[in-house]
């Protein structure tokens, strides 16, 4: 198993109708009647995409095992895992992005969020910590502020998936910092700040940012395992 976490970024709009179908056949049923039920076709590809994307990517941490060979749990709480041993990951996906967290380090999250132009009225006061939403209000308006959203957003669903705790925690409950990445200190969640490293990736189809145990290697990559 190589050291450390692995990021495998896919932007999805140029990827062709055959390279889909050759996706989706890694998939098992479930997976396949899941992306089936969207009902705009672009989500639905994207699912398959990032599917066979974290099977690809597991397989290139354990070459022992193919692709469509992989099957998942469930953890209580609803974080997915492998339901037998193997690579620790995470998976997310964006309109026009996915990607796959693999690696040897437990827990890990990855989010991918689109470029989606000027950020909605009162999303910020929402979401973001009376600090962040300071920072945030110092940026130039439209999309330098938005871009800058999205940093503390995406980090912020990082930490959360890596955690387990998705919706059950409040993403204004914990502030975050930027220029380094990090937690900011002082919160009360979680209760060691110093236990977790993060790291973001930008490209022209949006943004991402992952969440570690501190002192693991992170390595990001553009495009399919292999």
């Amino acid at each position: 198993m190589v050291p450390g976490v692995t990021v495998w970024l896919l932007p999805t709009a140029g990827v062709a109708g055959a390279e889909v179908a050759g996706a989706a056949a890694l998939l098992g049923a479930d997976e396949r009647g899941r992306a089936a039920a969207f009902r705009r076709a672009e989500d639905g590809r994207d699912f398959i995409l990032a599917h066979a994307l974290l099977r690809r990517a597991l397989s290139a941490c354990d070459p022992g095992t193919a692709p469509a060979a992989w099957r998942f749990a469930i953890r209580p709480g609803g974080k997915p895992r492998l339901a037998g041993a193997g690579p620790a990951f995470n998976l997310a996906h964006a309109r026009g992005l996915v990607a796959a967290a693999v690696g040897a380090a437990e827990p890990v999250g990855v989010d991918v969020e689109s470029p989606g132009g000027d950020l909605a009225p009162g999303l910020a006061a929402e979401v973001l910590t009376a600090a962040e939403q300071e920072d945030l209000a110092a940026c130039p308006a439209g999309l330098p502020r938005a871009d800058r959203f999205l940093r503390y957003w995406t980090l912020k669903e990082a930490l959360l998936k890596a955690t387990g705790e998705g919706l059950r925690r409040h993403p204004a409950g914990f502030g975050m910092l930027l220029d380094p990445p990090r937690l900011a200190p002082g919160g009360v969640w979680p209760p060691d700040p110093a236990a977790w490293a993060f790291a973001e990736h930008a490209l022209a189809a949006g943004r991402a940012a992952a969440a570690v145990p501190a002192g693991t290697a992170l390595r990001w990559r553009e495009g399919w395992p292999g």
